[in-house]
């Protein structure tokens, strides 16, 4: 692939400390820049009352990624971030925009907030001449002015219900932005002594693969070996069934990422595996920087309760051809109550939390994401359920997918697809996570 320009772009305001949600979030931008390849360029920013470049330190432009070295220096910085006060979106995006006004294109902004922007200008006027990939973090939050930010700059939308979904949507938009196509992509909460196993298909002539595997708990620590107390271990499994000998290119504040030279052609798995007491929040994603093949999905951003919402999918070779072939499947993560009302079953658990010192920001959905984050991923305040969305082919090679919101809140669309491309003579499988917002008539 096409060396990337990215800029992520953090909500450093007071609300996304509060009770500890933005070590999630720190978390999970490391694990993104340590995906990232050699040879694209990266800039990390953040914003509150205003913004404020964290790396590279000595330059107003985004920085080219010579070794692991850089990657270790912007992960750094983005653990050193501290948060406080207000929300000025737009400080943030100019910031962050012109960080990529010299930069090689494809360029692109990866831009996370909870919440409401209080402070500046309107954040959707002058919108930067770059796409803007927006995380929503909160079902409560300000979710049209992030949607209308992606969608006037040809970005796209993304919402985390809850802190603990980020990484998978970091994960998405590593695709997105071009640094990589995504092979899997998923999450699971896993608890004390158990594992679950992430499975990709590595097509044959890549010369590296990318696997990462991040958890929301910064007091358990990755281990090579047999975990014991806090601890997660990850294997590789090469398609032979046997452990590759692989050693992490990077280890973090709850995250790890492998990248394997040469690696066999045919399914990889990574096997996470926690003795962490009680319920631990993982993700995990497995990337191919060479692979031609891409999945393109059409669906809205918003829609309405009770209307149906049609998506398309299609995979295409690097002309634009499509792809005959090729075995596409969906499933439907839907909220089972709106998010009015979950606030509305939790008030009385929302009220005993004591208010914030370092946030002058207490909306319903800061409050929520911070009981969320004290109860952790085995109680969701807001359930959700999961359903296989049943398409039909089209005859011009689209497969076609619907739905109908019952409920207010964030849908989940989660789509796989594996085939054959004869252009490259690859095997391959890729994955899309789509969000769309539904709101009441």
């Amino acid at each position: 692939m096409t060396n990337a320009s990215v800029v992520v772009c953090m909500d450093a305001s007071g609300s996304m400390s509060q009770r500890g949600y933005f070590q999630p979030a720190q978390t999970d931008a490391a694990t993104f820049v340590n995906i990232m390849q050699t040879g694209d360029s990266l800039g990390v920013t953040g914003f509150s009352n205003n913004a404020w470049i964290s790396y590279p330190s000595s330059s107003g432009s985004v920085g080219v990624i010579s070794s692991q070295n850089d990657q270790n220096t912007a992960t750094a910085a983005i653990m050193a971030m501290r948060t406080i006060d207000m929300t000025n979106m737009s400080a943030g995006l100019a910031t962050s925009a012109g960080m990529l006004t010299s930069a090689a294109t494809p360029k692109a902004i990866v831009m996370l907030s909870d919440g409401q922007w209080n402070m500046g200008t309107d954040p959707t006027k002058n919108l930067p001449s770059v796409p803007v990939y927006t995380i929503a973090l909160g079902n409560n939050g300000q979710v049209q002015t992030l949607q209308q930010i992606a969608s006037g700059t040809g970005g796209t939308f993304h919402l985390s219900p809850t802190p603990f979904d980020l990484a998978d949507i970091y994960n998405e938009i590593i695709g997105q932005t071009n640094v990589a196509n995504v092979v899997a992509n998923n999450k699971r909460s896993v608890n004390q002594n158990t594992f679950w196993v992430l499975p990709g298909t590595v097509a044959q002539g890549t010369s590296e693969a990318t696997f990462s595997v991040s958890w929301t708990n910064w007091a358990v620590s990755y281990t090579s070996g047999m975990p014991v107390g806090n601890q997660v271990n990850v294997t590789l499994q090469d398609p032979s069934g046997g452990p590759a000998s692989a050693t992490p290119t990077a280890v973090g504040n709850g995250f790890v990422v492998f990248k394997v030279q040469n690696p066999a052609s045919g399914i990889w798995k990574a096997a996470i595996w926690s003795s962490a007491s009680g319920t631990l929040g993982t993700s995990g994603g497995i990337f191919d920087p060479q692979l031609t093949a891409k999945l393109q999905v059409e669906a809205p951003m918003s829609a309405q309760v009770g209307n149906p919402v049609a998506l398309s999918a299609r995979v295409v070779d690097a002309d634009g051809s499509p792809v005959s072939n090729v075995s596409v499947s969906a499933t439907l993560e839907a909220p089972s109550m709106d998010p009015d009302q979950a606030v509305k079953n939790h008030r009385s658990r929302l009220d005993a939390l004591p208010r914030s010192k370092e946030s002058k920001e207490e909306s319903d959905n800061v409050r929520m994401l911070a009981l969320q984050m004290q109860v952790g991923p085995g109680e969701l305040l807001l359930p959700y359920e999961q359903a296989p969305l049943f398409g039909e082919a089209t005859g011009n090679g689209d497969r076609r997918f619907a739905f109908t919101p019952k409920h207010k809140g964030g849908h989940i669309v989660r789509l796989e697809a594996s085939g054959h491309s004869a252009k490259s003579n690859r095997d391959f499988s890729l994955t899309r996570r789509i969000s769309v917002w539904a709101d009441r008539k």
